[in-house]
């Protein structure tokens, strides 16, 4: 019995461990919690490693490492993992020794000097994680520090100690006290744990033990002096600092293979024995694993992709929405990768990979990724148009595939509406040779029109004349780089036109192949269709061609379609009925029961009896009448679904005799009610006669930043001054905005001078240092003054000057130093104390925290004005002059927002996602502002200016 009782307290306890990090609770109470739970756990037996297989083994030498050049690795063989390379030399890109040197410098450092003992490594598979932790092994036991290398492959777990001895242990299943077992059998200084095809759940038990050690607050601490280094695939940093992320440590990202890497790579290649092939990026992008055998990495992308569902498959082609962490993570991670965001802070440098996952930017890995999705006909235009937008900077040769895909869906939605498109053919300088007029009317759907190949006719010239269609290839080894052929009708004749679809800067065309489509005698004219954008142009790579007339192909409106989606794929009337019910309005501060009430009120006496209403006509949703039909109801049965727990509108649906479909992601209802707006997939999408609970891109309205642009965007439709009533508002993940911001900020920093200025009476201190609290130096002012002067001109007079900075960096060096509250103060450079874990989170009586985050600049204190000593009227002089031209300046500059500066420049910086003034902070130093906003990395915060505090 009291065996039983045993086992059964330390499966409780084991499990509540695992879910513990997941409650939303103080932290000393989940460290109370987890105390327990360990001394429940500990009562039981123990868990200890089998009995290792032993072998002596040495430090590898190492070549000098050289970037951009290849390291002959063979020496690692006998420290490594059975499915480890290292027969083939590695690449060392930049930023992978980049990655390597932070790491080393923070667990290089004592543990005395340096608070971080962790240091965390995420990245998609391929991307040379293993490697980079063995050189940071290689590194420190360099220089003498005790080295201890753990990798844990499927049940195969291998420590090697110093580079002298390697133990290898079969574990079916590591428990995390098992670390603890490794640290006291092998000293060391450092620990770096490297985990491959693991779930997020075996990763996060494993990293649990080092987040156990590192959080311990036992006296005393267990291996207080050792450093750790965790290495996990995927989006899984969470997994090894944990949620709560109240542990110190450098998080760090390694980006995903660019273009440029692998052409580096490529050219550093050729003459070996290993050399790579051009064509491969395209089919591998960013993952280096299966470079030398793409043929194999294209079985493996088409394997994953076909193992995933229909959602995950509309997912993957939004940027940023694809998870990589759930128990499907492994082919996620595989067919993604990570690369620098490039709407990141604009002065975030070439470090923001310190940052960890937060400042990477999440896409398709390859352009053939991206391709086999497509093959299972899964996207719509507009998730294809972020695609591309998304991809262009990141992964230009990616971006080309996407953008194909718009083309063909530009014609087979002109084809279903039967629209007429007007096609400008020019030549290479752009000369128009003719218009073409295209009756989509007269076009087959694309889904009826066979694939070219299909239409070759055994070398035939005769075809059908009405055989009139958008024909695309089938088999691109029969037609290299041409996309389709479009066969249409002109004055009664019919013509054809061959497209070929690029964005690069130049492009090659292939062969003419011999197809019935392609007329016979004369050439055929190959049209380049590109999409011309910020004065970039694709041109064919030889202008002249003995089988094609080589002609460029103009589409208004395919142009005005990627500019911006226009009305007609707006949801309908019908998807417009309900109101944005599911929580609070931000800042709101009403309770559940109450947002509840109002929720049940609204659905059930308004929007259910008008949506019955509407719905009153039979449904066009055919799959809708199967899925009746299978489940037994009637035709005129009204189905709903809902995601969440909404017990009132269920109940209400219920009582009028509605059908509930409990399959979340099924498309088959009349009406859904989705907790999350991502619940409902692509609202362009719904049909007609289907309802929801929100409005299309409802977030231009609801969200901080969707708010802000709407306003600047709109405001020239009716000529309204936004800054006549809403405070000056910045997106600081929008590269313009956060310049524009920068600017307005170091403006208003001349001008609070300036104020504070005459609130002194115009006194000047003598010293170059200033008086502190009692005046600035005349050439501080000095400069304050030219810069508003510059900024009050009018434009008028400055039209024939050359065109200058608002505020040049070297007058920003002296004025970004001195103190706007203490006047004559200068100000030194610190490092504000981390927060607790909880500082920003909303208490639980309802009132937020406001985490001012200046170290620096003094938000406190008495705002009265320091009484002059009789000494120190010596320090200071009254400028008149000064003074007056200083009020002048003020004067002219005067505008709606002008109240709301005050003399301390303080901003108010908004996380997105958070309401009721939850995560808000306070600023009034430019470099603490942008620390703070690369730290929230895809919170994307909205910084707005305040009133004086």
């Amino acid at each position: 019995m009291a065996e039983s009782e045993t086992k059964r307290r330390k499966l409780t306890s084991s499990f509540l461990l695992e879910k513990l990090q997941d409650l939303d609770i103080d932290g000393v109470e989940k460290e109370t919690v987890a105390k327990t739970l360990l001394k429940a756990e500990a009562s039981g037996s123990t868990t200890a490693l089998p009995k290792p297989t032993e072998a002596e083994v040495e430090l590898p030498e190492l070549a000098a490492l050289e970037m951009n050049k290849l390291l002959d690795v063979s020496g690692f063989k006998p420290l490594l993992a059975s499915n480890t390379e290292a027969t083939r030399p590695i690449f060392l890109r930049k930023h992978l020794l980049d990655v390597r040197d932070v790491a080393v410098d923070v667990l290089s450092a004592p543990v005395q000097e340096d608070a971080k003992r962790l240091v965390s490594l995420v990245g998609c598979p391929g991307t040379g994680k293993t490697w980079c932790g063995w050189l940071v092994a290689h590194a420190l036991q360099n220089t003498k520090k005790k080295t201890l290398h753990v990798t844990i492959r499927g049940q195969e777990v291998i420590v090697v100690s110093e580079f002298k001895k390697k133990k290898t242990y079969e574990v079916d299943d590591w428990k995390y006290s098992m670390l603890g077992q490794v640290l006291n059998e092998n000293p060391c200084d450092v620990c770096i744990i490297d985990v491959g095809d693991k779930s997020p759940t075996e990763s996060n038990d494993i990293f649990r033990g080092v987040r156990t050690i590192l959080e311990s607050s036992a006296d005393p601490k267990p291996f207080p002096n050792v450093k750790f280094m965790c290495l996990v695939s995927g989006h899984a940093q969470e997994n090894i600092i944990g949620k709560d992320r109240s542990i110190a440590a450098q998080k760090l990202v390694l980006w995903s293979w660019s273009e440029d890497d692998f052409q580096s790579y490529f050219e550093a290649s050729q003459g070996s024995a290993n050399q790579l092939k051009e064509h491969t990026y395209r089919i591998c992008g960013g993952s280096v694993r299966l470079w030398f055998n793409p043929a194999q990495d294209e079985e493996n992308i088409s394997d994953d992709v076909e193992q995933l569902e229909e959602q995950e498959m509309q997912r993957f082609l939004t940027p940023d929405h694809r998870p990589t962490s759930n128990t499907n993570h492994h082919q996620h991670s595989r067919l993604l990768a990570f690369f620098r965001n490039p709407t990141a802070f604009a002065n975030a440098g070439e470090d923001d990979f310190k940052r960890g996952v937060v400042s990477a930017y999440i896409v398709p890995r390859s352009d053939y990724v991206i391709r086999s999705i497509k093959a299972h006909e899964k996207g719509s235009f507009s998730q294809f148009k972020k695609m591309y937008e998304r991809l262009l900077p990141l992964n230009p040769g990616a971006a080309g595939t996407p953008f194909e895909i718009l083309v063909h869906y530009f014609w087979e939605e002109c084809i279903n509406k039967k629209d007429n498109i007007q096609l400008k053919i020019t030549d290479q300088h752009g000369l128009e040779k003719r218009t073409i007029m295209v009756d989509c009317s007269l076009l087959k759907p694309v889904a009826e029109c066979k694939p070219v190949e299909s239409s070759d006719d055994k070398g035939k010239d005769a075809v059908d004349a009405n055989l009139l269609g958008y024909f695309t290839p089938k088999n691109k080894k029969n037609y290299p780089r041409l996309d389709s052929i479009l066969r249409y009708k002109s004055a009664e004749q019919t013509e054809v036109l061959a497209i070929q679809v690029s964005i690069g800067a130049t492009h090659q065309y292939g062969d003419k192949r011999k197809n019935a489509l392609l007329e016979a005698g004369g050439k055929t004219s190959l049209a380049l269709w590109d999409h011309r954008d910020k004065d970039r142009k694709c041109v064919w790579k030889s202008n002249e061609s003995d089988d094609w007339d080589l002609v460029y192909v103009r589409c208004r409106e395919f142009d005005d379609k990627m500019r911006s989606l226009p009305s007609n794929r707006r949801p309908s009337k019908q998807s417009n009925l309900s109101v944005d019910v599911p929580g609070t309005v931000p800042g709101s501060r009403r309770g559940a029961c109450e947002v509840r009430r109002d929720c049940r009120l609204i659905w059930t006496k308004v929007l259910i009896p008008e949506a019955e209403k509407q719905l009153g006509a039979p449904s066009t949703n055919r799959d809708l009448e199967d899925w009746k039909r299978r489940n037994g109801l009637a035709p005129e049965t009204r189905v709903f679904c809902i995601t969440g727990a909404f017990p009132g509108i269920r109940k209400a649906l219920v009582a009028r005799g509605w059908h509930e479909n409990d399959d979340k992601q099924s498309k088959c209802w009349d009406l859904k009610y989705a907790l999350w707006q991502r619940d409902l997939g692509e609202m362009g999408e719904l049909e007609e006669s289907q309802v929801v609970n929100y409005f299309a891109r409802n977030a231009e309205l609801t969200s901080k930043v969707g708010l802000c642009n709407s306003l600047y965007n709109c405001c020239t439709l009716d000529r309204v001054d936004v800054d006549s009533f809403y405070p000056r508002s910045f997106d600081l993940t929008s590269p313009p905005q956060a310049a524009h911001f920068v600017e307005d900020f170091k403006l208003t920093t001349c001008r609070c001078l300036l104020r504070r200025f005459t609130e002194l009476e115009g006194r000047v201190a003598r010293d170059l240092e200033g008086l502190t609290g009692k005046a600035y130096p005349r050439h501080v002012l000095q400069i304050a003054l030219d810069v508003c002067r510059r900024q009050a001109r009018d434009v008028d007079d400055a039209l024939d000057e050359a065109p200058m900075a608002a505020i040049s960096e070297e007058e920003w060096m002296v004025l970004k130093d001195w103190s706007l509250k203490t006047p004559g103060k200068k100000l030194e450079a610190k490092t504000a104390p981390k927060p607790p874990s909880s500082f920003a989170k909303t208490a639980i009586d309802g009132s937020p925290h406001v985490d001012i985050v200046d170290a620096a600049h003094e938000v406190d204190g008495s705002d009265e004005e320091p009484e002059l000593s009789p000494d120190e009227d010596s320090l200071f002089e009254v400028d008149e002059a000064l003074l007056q031209e200083a009020r002048q300046v003020l004067e002219e500059l005067k505008q709606p927002q002008s109240g709301l500066d005050g003399c301390q420049n303080i901003w108010v910086l908004k996380p997105a996602g958070k309401s009721r003034g939850r995560g808000i902070q306070l600023s009034g130093r430019l470099e603490k502002i942008q620390e703070v906003a690369l730290g929230r990395g895809a919170e994307a915060p909205l910084s707005e200016s305040v009133t004086d505090v």
